[in-house]
């Protein structure tokens, strides 16, 4: 018994698998074809392209946006909170510095230059 189900649900897949390449597609959107599975195409083989060759194919508003991007970057539009929060210390201090009458060393953010004192001679 179990041999005939075996051979009747092979019987039964076969003339589905036919019945879906042989048969007319009857479903909403109707395509002319078959229900043929329709095989992909191979992606050509192009090498890609070089730095300098992108750069020449770039227009003058994707130039634009490229510029804008990295002006954006330079001016910190993408840095995360760290480093939004380093830059936020450092702009206090600075105030600080500004408003105590000591210089601000960019190199150094947290040390003052010279007493306002020495810079100016007077005591």
């Amino acid at each position: 018994m179990t041999t005939t189900v075996m051979v009747i649900v092979g019987q039964v897949m076969k003339d589905m698998e036919k019945d879906e390449d042989e048969l007319p597609e009857t479903r909403w959107p109707f395509f002319p074809g078959g229900r043929r599975k329709v095989a992909p195409t191979p992606v050509p083989a192009v090498p890609p392209l070089s730095q300098a060759e992108l750069e020449s194919l770039e227009n003058k508003s994707a130039r634009q946006r490229r510029l804008a991007i990295e002006q954006a970057r330079r001016s910190g539009a993408f840095d995360d909170r760290s480093q939004k929060e380093a830059k936020a210390a450092n702009k206090r201090i600075k105030q600080v510095c500004e408003r105590a009458g000591q210089g601000y060393s960019q190199a150094n953010p947290g040390v003052a230059l010279r007493p306002r004192a020495e810079r100016t001679g007077y005591a």
